[in-house]
């Protein structure tokens, strides 16, 4: 939170690089105001104060890396010191924290990368001039927004369902806070959810959702696509026919790792 006395930096840009995309879908460097200082602690900077970054020193590879060092060389530290138990799984589990969030950053740029490079209907709008201008390719922070709300339910820019009402502190629409994302295991849990919905559709469809002996995703995300667009007339909250396909295939993916002797549907 930024309190009233706290000195700002204002940040009017329009767009931003591949790394500080990958950083924005972390949570980082989002919005036209920043605090002008932020807080370091003996381990190095804390997950908490990254929200408040104002800019990446160097590569977002090189903060990752400097993130985890931080951590782990405060375990090290920890253990030579003979720390008790609850301490060693204290800077355990920053270690742990800071090694999934790698994880994320790499699949982001991996999904951005292939957005990019998409030869068909691709979302993500390369900003010319910039690019030009840095000779370092950047991209529009408004179409990222579009696209990370469509692809990975994130968004990048705050509307009016995002605005936190400043007498209860709660969220007016969907809650968006980085602390109130899921977490991977509470993610995968979701996904085989997601997969036992779709067995139990095509188990009681007959012949209409299945496919050979699968469900027929492509026939499920159809009828989902139509049923939200009948409904709300808009595709723009992540509910076109392709995004709910690859979320559908992904749950039955998860799921087939998860439950390796799944058999048939």
């Amino acid at each position: 939170m930024i309190n009233a006395e706290d000195d700002i930096i204002v940040n009017l840009r329009t767009s931003c690089t591949k790394d500080e995309a990958v950083a924005m879908l972390l949570g980082w460097l989002r919005g036209p105001i920043k605090p002008r200082n932020i807080q370091i602690s003996e381990d190095g900077l804390s997950l908490d104060q990254l929200p408040f970054l104002q800019s990446l020193e160097g590569s977002l590879q090189d903060q990752l890396q400097e993130l985890v060092d931080a951590a782990s060389q405060a375990f090290r530290l920890a253990a030579e010191s003979g720390a008790d138990l609850n301490a060693m799984k204290k800077k355990e589990m920053a270690v742990e924290e800071r090694r999934t969030l790698v994880e994320r950053a790499a699949k982001f740029a991996r999904d951005i990368d292939d957005e990019i490079n998409s030869h068909t209907n691709h979302r993500l709008i390369v900003d010319e001039f910039e690019t030009n201008r840095t000779g370092e390719q950047h991209i529009s922070i408004s179409s990222l927004d579009r696209w990370a709300r469509d692809e990975h339910q994130i968004p990048i820019l705050k509307n009016e369902y995002d605005e936190p009402n400043v007498i209860s502190g709660t969220s007016k629409g969907r809650a968006t806070s980085e602390s109130e994302e899921l977490s991977p295991t509470k993610t995968r849990s979701s996904h085989i959810t997601t997969a036992l919905l779709i067995k139990a559709l095509a188990n009681s469809s007959g012949k209409k959702y299945v496919h050979g002996d699968s469900p027929n995703i492509k026939e499920i995300a159809t009828r989902l696509s139509e049923m939200f667009t009948e409904e709300v007339k808009d595709c723009a909250l992540g509910q076109s026919f392709e995004s709910i396909r690859k979320r559908l295939k992904k749950s039955m993916d998860i799921y087939k790792e998860e439950v390796p002797s799944n058999g048939s549907r």
